[in-house]
């Protein structure tokens, strides 16, 4: 497949970077990436999902990689629902008629948004996948959410070094290589964007009984990022008819960047053709 790039203006004028792959199919995948990466990271999950009969397209949140905004700060987690439902709205213009299964699938503040985008309205969505979603901080980084609520009174557009190390994101020390070169990674935050994050996370949490759509998710046994606890908390109070979870206890955070991202993403394609999705 070739890779597509472009701009996209999101609900308040926003210019988002996109990359598309797109294929002779009804089947719409969007991939959604973490805190500080960018689209151009989820290539090689791209090219592993390619054989499946997919268009797949990916955009860089508003204040990461290629997009306009102000860098790692969003007015409220709400902009980034907005966000996703622009570029939906955006996909279906340009592919018409042909665009009628839309799955979702994120990675850690990536499935966060993913999981709120599709409680926002699930006739929208045909499946939710979700790898490593932050739905809460792991135990070693419980105090950020008092640190976040205290920054953002303080000074909540002051950029901080982003207290997660790249040791902790993958096993595979060429990716942490990678991810520590690419310059479009930012390993930073704001105080008000850890805040609205946060509250997003209590906000899907609150919600998990509504969610009814498929859902397969996928977590880290050994994630010192986000409570893979909560994550399990939630698949369990999720109402799908249809559901799965795989815990990869020896992983750390990004399963789409770690050593057992092939298996994980076998998984994937095992789930979406159980489903008819082919």
């Amino acid at each position: 497949m070739k890779e597509e790039t472009g701009y996209f203006s999101s609900f308040d004028g926003t210019k988002l970077f996109y990359r598309a792959w797109e294929q002779d199919t009804q089947n719409v995948l969007i991939i959604f990436h973490g805190i500080g990466e960018h689209s151009g990271r989820y290539r090689e999950t791209i090219d592993s999902l390619s054989e499946l009969p997919f268009s797949f397209f990916i955009y860089d949140m508003r204040g990461h990689g290629h997009s306009e905004g102000e860098r790692v700060y969003i007015n409220a987690f709400d902009d980034l629902i907005k966000d996703a439902y622009s570029f939906k709205k955006f996909i279906e213009t340009r592919r018409s008629q042909r665009a009628r299964n839309f799955i979702l699938m994120g990675q850690s503040l990536g499935g966060l948004v993913a999981t709120a985008v599709a409680l926002e309205n699930q006739k929208d969505w045909r499946v939710l996948i979700l790898f490593s979603p932050f739905f809460s901080v792991g135990h070693s980084h419980e105090l950020l959410f008092v640190l976040a609520k205290f920054l953002n009174v303080l000074c909540p557009k002051k950029i901080w070094r982003n207290p997660i190390k790249p040791m902790f994101l993958t096993h595979d020390q060429e990716e942490i290589k990678r991810y520590k070169r690419d310059p479009l990674v930012q390993r930073r935050i704001t105080g008000h964007m850890a805040y609205e994050m946060f509250k997003g996370c209590a906000r899907v949490r609150s919600h998990a009984k509504q969610l009814s759509l498929p859902l397969l998710v996928l977590a880290g046994g050994d994630d010192h990022i986000v409570s893979t606890r909560e994550v399990g908390r939630f698949f369990d109070q999720a109402s799908s008819s249809e559901k799965q979870i795989e815990i990869f206890p020896k992983c750390y955070h990004e399963l789409l960047h770690e050593r057992e991202r092939e298996i994980a993403l076998t998984i994937v394609k095992k789930y979406l053709l159980k489903l008819g999705l082919h």
